[in-house]
């Protein structure tokens, strides 16, 4: 366990480099004001949890991140900048489950791994894989084959 100034240099470390991500994720579902704010109460949880840190903590802050914006609007983290781009895409991302949808753009969108996204979402990794594998398959059908991720 971290104590004193091991504590606050490794608050730093996750803050320097994992705030633009975490930051990033929250901004697909909230105007800036209030990723900003999220992405804070992020951190103070990160620091509230840090005993659990893991060595790798992107999965788990965005964890963090995704349970707060859900408690504050009852809904995971949408897939909003890429639907808001093309009403066909907007119109086949309507049509996935919100794991669905969630799984997936974490997949695509932070370049997680299905153990990875398991941990944000909080299911198994082969609950996070069926989930983004039923999501392509859906938007693919949707969008006419032509999606290739």
């Amino acid at each position: 366990m971290r104590t004193g100034a091991d504590d606050e240099a490794w608050l730093d470390g996750i803050w320097r480099r994992h705030r633009p991500r975490v930051v990033g994720f929250l901004r697909r579902a909230s105007e800036p004001n209030e990723a900003e704010d999220l992405a804070e109460q992020t951190f103070i949880e990160a620091w509230r949890r840090r005993v659990a840190a893991p060595d790798q903590p992107l999965p788990w802050l965005l964890g963090i991140a995704h349970q707060l914006h859900r408690a504050r609007h009852g809904t995971p983290v949408p897939w909003t900048p890429l639907a808001r781009a093309d009403a066909q895409l907007a119109a086949a991302c309507a049509e996935l489950t919100d794991d669905e949808r969630t799984c997936l753009l974490l997949f695509v969108l932070d370049d997680l791994t299905d153990e990875e996204v398991a941990e944000v979402v909080g299911c198994d990794p082969a609950a996070a894989r069926r989930n983004r594998e039923r999501a392509r398959d859906k938007l693919r059908h949707a969008l006419g084959g032509v999606m290739t991720a």
